[in-house]
C-alpha cells in the first residue's frame, strides 16, 4: 500500500521535493514506532502526502481552497508557502480516498502552521518534516540532534513529553525566523506558541 503511494506521489513532485518527502517519511516512521506504533503505516501515508500541493501556483491553491471551501487566517493566505497544507488535506479524499482518514487529513492541514489543538499524530509530522535529514538549517539540525538524543534516552512514559518540548522549540524558531524577516504570522502558529508555553511541566 505505501509502496504504491510512494510510486504516484513521486511522479507529482520534483525529485528534490520528493527526496524530501522520502526523509519526512523516514523521520516520522522512526518517531511513530517510539511514541504510536500502532499508527506507523498511517503516519508514513501522511509524511508522503503532506506536500502533495507544495509545487502548485498560488491560483491552484485559491482554486482547490474556492472549490473545497477550505478555510484558514487571512494571515496564512499572505504567507503563500503555507497553504499547501490546507491544499493538500483537501485534495486527498478525491485524489487518495483510501488514505482519507481524519487523523492523516488533520496532520496535513497542521503541517505548515500549527494548532492550537494538535494531536501527538499531529505533532509527529510536524516535528519530522522540520527535522529530517535533508534539513541543514542550524535550528533544524541542532533541534533533531538534541531530540533524538533525548527520546531515546528516556523512559516511555516521558516520551511524550520530550515531543511536546522539541514542538514548543520549532514554533518558537519558526516565529523568531518569521518576525526577522519581517514577515506575517499565521494566528494558527501564534495559537499554538500561546497554548504551549502555558504548559511548564514538559519544557526544556
Amino acid at each position: 500500500m505505501l509502496s504504491e503511494l510512494r510510486q504516484s506521489i513521486s511522479k507529482r513532485l520534483s525529485s528534490a521535493r520528493f527526496a524530501h518527502t522520502l526523509s519526512v517519511e523516514r523521520e516520522a516512521r522512526r518517531m511513530a514506532e517510539i511514541l504510536l506504533p500502532h499508527k506507523t503505516l498511517e503516519l508514513c501515508a501522511a509524511a508522503l502526502l503532506h506536500d502533495l500541493t507544495k509545487e502548485m501556483s498560488l491560483d491552484d491553491h485559491l482554486e482547490i481552497m474556492q472549490r473545497h471551501r477550505v478555510t484558514c487566517s487571512d494571515e496564512a493566505r499572505l504567507g503563500g508557502a503555507v497553504l499547501h497544507g490546507f491544499t493538500a488535506a483537501a485534495v486527498i479524499s478525491e485524489q487518495f480516498p483510501l488514505f482519507a482518514r481524519e487523523e492523516i487529513l488533520s496532520a496535513v492541514r497542521k503541517h505548515t502552521v500549527g494548532d492550537h489543538e494538535m494531536s501527538v499524530f499531529d505533532k509527529i509530522l510536524f516535528l519530522a518534516d522540520y527535522i529530517e535529514q535533508t534539513r541543514t538549517y542550524p535550528d533544524c539540525v541542532s533541534l533533531r540532534e538534541s531530540f533524538w538524543s533525548r527520546i531515546t534516552s528516556i523512559g516511555k512514559e516521558e516520551r511524550e513529553a520530550a515531543l511536546n518540548s522539541a514542538v514548543y522549540t520549532e514554533i518558537r524558531q519558526t516565529i523568531s525566523h518569521l518576525l526577522k524577516k519581517g514577515a506575517v504570522i499565521a494566528p494558527e502558529s501564534l495559537a499554538l506558541y500561546n497554548r504551549m508555553s502555558r504548559c511548564k511541566d514538559w519544557q526544556g
